[in-house]
């Protein structure tokens, strides 16, 4: 990254020192477009890589076997390239979420993770998956035992306010003619009287 600075650097004090006073302010976009496409480049340079090798292997300080040990990559390891020739500069993220830079020889690095542990964590997402669908199909089922109980409990009230509603039409006609027998008993006493 620091070789593009230079060139950017580099151009941008030809634009100022070469180039009169009008065309410069013209053209002032263009050193600043230049700059933004360089930087988004230099962060997209870093390519994710995987340990290919059946056994752990060391994340070192530096380039070099006799260089300190940072800590130990599992097999199937993402890492971030940074940097590589015979001796590749990686970012370890571990699984505590623990970012580490070191560097790793480059031959144990492949750009996908080797079959054993694809293969295993397919396994570990489909057990994951199934031990979801077991929870889902438990839900499930006790959800249509809920419905089912509240289809009854709906039937049962739809029942009972049916006989409400034939009750209280009973119960109106049977009022009215109580009502109409009342005044009628009325009546006839007075009659006796």
């Amino acid at each position: 990254m620091a070789r593009w600075l230079k060139y950017v650097d580099r151009f941008v004090s030809h634009l100022i020192t070469e180039i009169p006073i009008m065309m410069h302010i013209r053209l002032w976009p263009i050193p600043v477009v230049l700059l933004t496409m360089i930087l988004y480049s230099q962060a997209t340079w870093a390519a994710k890589t995987y340990v290919v090798e059946a056994k752990e292997i060391p994340l070192r300080s530096g380039p070099g076997t006799q260089t300190r040990t940072l800590t130990m990559l599992p097999p199937g390891s993402s890492v971030e390239i940074l940097k590589g020739s015979e001796w590749t500069r990686v970012r370890y993220v571990s699984p505590e979420g623990e970012t580490k830079d070191g560097w790793v020889f480059t031959r144990a690095l492949g750009p996908r993770p080797p079959e054993e542990t694809f293969t295993k964590e397919l396994q570990n997402e489909n057990a994951a998956l199934n031990e979801r669908l077991a929870q889902l199909e438990k839900e499930k089922t006790e959800l249509q035992q809920k419905e089912s109980r509240l289809s009854e409990q709906f039937a049962k009230l739809a029942d009972d306010h049916e006989k409400l509603k034939t009750g209280s039409t009973n119960y109106l006609a049977l009022r009215d003619e109580y009502e109409a027998t009342k005044t009628n008993l009325a009546s006839a006493q007075e009659n006796i009287e």
